[in-house]
């Protein structure tokens, strides 16, 4: 049924909005005017004075508007191909967690409910969003400011002459200066801290802000009623009072000390997924179909587009060289050093950089949807999962504040009641409020999980989940698939033996090179694996192939046709016995008979090559005390070759997919952490059974979509890579653990006073910010030492 005009308006007004464009450019004349369909939109429309129009292989198009004509522009095989088109992937809306509580995620920027921290995009950029650091600096410069003189002031009676400090009207004018100084820095630079520590009370969340706004408004508030009473209520004594204004201003300078550093450190911690996101070029050279070029944003590549890059460049998208050939850096992405070369037909992927040739690419996954994209995206959400181990720190973290709070109060009424006085138990009770830091047990561990993956990424190892990363390196057993995971998955042709029309002695009439040119001139025809192996066997030979005629193929049987005029048939027994041939099997493992003119010819045989890297990588594995377990489909004969080549004990054969998920089971149930390897369908259930699953990414889909972790690189040597991360981030999480015990176990009872006799001295509240503030950061630095890990 023929389209209506709409009244003329475009679909870009919102009307005549279809799902799939007609397959005709014209239809037929409706009220006396020629119409056209819009090939991208669907929509009828005039075809007189039509100012939207394209010329694309010698066709004339026209669209409803400049919209519809610019994308038909970029992509016209996308809407002339008759396949249905992707859809864009919908952007997500920005969202927001908390680096210490990745379960907490906002629509908006703020602060996290449970620990008072500055929520993260959970989608990293290219670029550092630095609002968050510029206003820290920003509080810290007018803080320290008014530190510096209010210091100077408070310790001004150690400027006295004579040793005497200042009392009566001076020493109350002195007071109100520091009162006066330290007002702008309690009242707006610790603004935040205050905030964050109310809100921590109203949801009954206590956190490092709960603690550090009791430290800043102890000292501030009872120094102001100290002052007030002596001011107004006590005129005329000249007792000596102390105030402690300074403790305040120097606690919350030092606080946003801490927090600058500890925001610069974490913007360091996702540098590794940044890197990633800059892969990505800002454009890309489009071939338009009006025969024109244009440097479009990546941003408005569609799938089908023709885009050519020159060298030098980064791919912009996913998709398939058609013309022309280049060396390709594929390391960012794969881990892979070395330089691959791409022909036409080969496979691109975004983010690659391209070295030497200039080719011309088609789109076929494009923006959120590329491998980069993808990669990007299950980095950020595997660094904010958590790790088993991370439990005892949440345990600890749940009881911290109110057990700090507690000392706190305990020191306060000791120091009382030994008769130390007032203003000695305030200086306890703050000290302790002011050291304790829970942040540095709750940074911890995420900060670790976020460095090691990231590395982890640059490398080509793609961990879906933290706790696999926890699991990989402390596991004891490791179950390896045989096709395409420790052998290539291609088969290549490894023998080819002339044979006499016995089938015996070789051939005095036909030699290998003249068998091999029948061979694969009939196997080219075909599309079997075994005919490609023939095929690529004799064009490294530079063997001319002949014309074809008369083909036949069977499916699991073989083929027949006339090559020059002589009868070629290859395949199994049954299929020449078939034909008549009096043929006997001979060979071992995957092999094919061949006949010529109805007599035994040759043998051709076959195997599936080892992977350059299995040798080494299973070496390694044993070496490091692991049982490596060998379980394949193939028959027994294929995975004994395999296993003896690589020092295999333990394998088998002629498993199904049920059989190699029971083998993983079984191993499990008898106390083995499990790792399963494998690329295909039938390694999927044993995948998702494992502790941990790893799959390589040029395997299936359904693979890839049942393991834990990627080996991007589609190569063995990745899972060595994946356990040097796993085993270095358990160390330093539990290097990260023991500090953060160690420096609050100490800590609070040193600032409480209960360890003066040991020690010798007490503790100043502004040196007890000054360790609160980089204990966190020394956390975080340790954490950033992951970024060197040598794979």
């Amino acid at each position: 049924m023929e389209n209506k005009s709409h009244g003329g308006k475009s679909c870009c007004g919102g009307a005549g909005k279809h799902n799939a464009a007609p397959s005709a450019v014209a239809l037929p004349v409706h009220d006396g005017l020629p119409r056209a369909v819009d090939k991208v939109c669907g929509m009828s429309v005039k075809v007189t004075d039509q100012a939207h129009q394209l010329t694309y292989n010698g066709q004339q198009f026209y669209f409803c508007c400049a919209g519809c004509r610019r994308k038909f522009n970029l992509a016209p095989e996308r809407y002339l191909s008759g396949t249905p088109r992707k859809r864009a992937k919908a952007k997500q809306a920005a969202s927001y967690t908390c680096p210490m509580h990745p379960e907490v995620v906002s629509a908006k920027a703020g602060d996290c409910p449970d620990c008072g921290m500055p929520l993260e995009p959970t989608v990293v950029g290219a670029t550092i969003d630095d609002s968050e650091e510029l206003e820290t600096s920003k509080r810290l410069r007018l803080s320290a400011l008014f530190t510096v003189p209010l210091v100077l002031l408070s310790m001004s009676a150690m400027f006295a002459t004579h040793g005497q400090s200042m009392s009566g009207a001076s020493h109350l004018v002195s007071c109100w200066l520091q009162f006066a100084l330290a007002l702008p820095i309690v009242g707006y630079a610790a603004q935040p801290f205050f905030k964050r520590g109310w809100q921590s009370v109203l949801s009954r969340k206590f956190n490092m802000f709960t603690l550090l706004a009791l430290g800043i408004a102890i000292p501030f508030v009872s120094s102001l009623i100290s002052l007030i009473a002596v001011t107004f209520f006590a005129q005329g004594s000249t007792a000596e009072h102390m105030v402690y204004f300074e403790s305040a201003g120097v606690i919350t300078t030092l606080a946003w000390l801490g927090q600058l550093l500890e925001s610069r450190a974490r913007t360091r911690s996702t540098s590794a997924v940044r890197e990633l996101v800059a892969l990505l070029p800002a454009d890309a050279c489009v071939l338009l179909a009006d025969g024109s070029e244009e440097r479009v944003p990546v941003s408005d590549l569609l799938d089908r587009c023709r885009v050519r890059v020159r060298p030098g460049e980064r791919i912009p998208a996913d998709g398939m060289i058609v013309e022309g050939e280049t060396l390709i850096d594929e390391s960012a992405i794969t881990g892979e050093s070395l330089p691959v070369q791409r022909v036409s037909g080969d496979g691109v992927r975004a983010g690659a950089l391209n070295q030497t040739g200039t080719f011309v690419m088609d789109t076929r996954e494009v923006g959120e949807e590329t491998l980069l994209a993808r990669v990007i995206e299950l980095v950020g959400a595997a660094q904010r999962t958590r790790v088993p181990i991370q439990t005892l720190a949440d345990r600890v973290s749940a009881v911290f504040v109110p057990l700090v709070a507690l000392v706190a109060v305990a020191s306060f009424c000791y120091w009382l009641a030994v008769g130390a006085g007032l203003t000695a138990a305030l200086t306890f009770a703050t000290a302790v409020f002011v050291i304790a830091c829970p942040c540095a047990l709750g940074l911890a561990t995420p900060m670790s999980i976020v460095v090691a993956l990231g590395r982890s990424a640059q490398a080509g190892v793609l961990f879906k989940e933290a706790a696999a990363a926890q699991l990989l390196g402390g596991a004891d057993t490791v179950v390896i698939d045989k096709t395409g995971t420790l052998t290539e998955g291609k088969p290549v042709l490894t023998r080819l033996a002339a044979l006499s029309p016995s089938g015996s002695a070789p051939a005095a009439s036909m030699d290998e090179a003249e068998l091999l040119r029948l061979v694969a001139s009939l196997s080219a025809v075909s599309e079997h694996p075994l005919s490609k192996a023939v095929v690529q066997a004799a064009s490294k030979r530079g063997i001319a192939l002949a014309r074809v005629e008369n083909f036949e193929a069977q499916p699991g049987g073989g083929m027949v046709g006339a090559v020059d005029g002589r009868r070629v048939a290859v395949g199994n027994q049954r299929y020449l016995n078939g034909l008549g041939l009096a043929v006997s099997s001979a060979g071992a493992g995957t092999h094919s008979l061949v006949a010529v003119d109805g007599a035994p010819a040759g043998v051709l045989e076959f195997s599936d090559q080892l992977k350059s890297s299995a040798p080494h990588v299973v070496r390694e594995l044993q070496r490091s005390g692991l049982r490596v377990v060998l379980a394949s489909g193939d028959n027994s004969q294929s995975v004994e070759a395999v296993a003896r080549a690589l020092g295999i004990e333990e394998m088998h054969a002629q498993m199904t997919p049920q059989d190699k998920a029971a083998l993983v089971l079984s191993l499990k149930d008898a106390g083995g952490k499990v790792v399963m390897v494998g690329d295909g369908i039938n390694d999927a259930p044993a995948l998702a059974t494992a502790d941990v699953g790893v799959a390589m990414s040029d395997g299936t889909d359904i693979a890839v979509s049942a393991a834990d972790v990627v080996l991007l690189k589609g190569d063995l040597t990745g899972l060595l890579n994946g356990r040097k991360v796993s085993q270095a981030m358990v160390r330093n999480i539990r290097q990260n653990l023991t500090l953060a015990f160690a420096y609050n176990a100490l800590s609070v009872p040193l600032a409480a006073g209960f360890l003066v006799s040991t020690v010798g001295f007490v503790l100043d509240p502004m040196v007890a910010a000054l360790a609160m503030s980089f204990s966190s950061v020394a956390v975080i630095a340790n954490a950033l030492r992951l970024r060197n890990i040598s794979l």
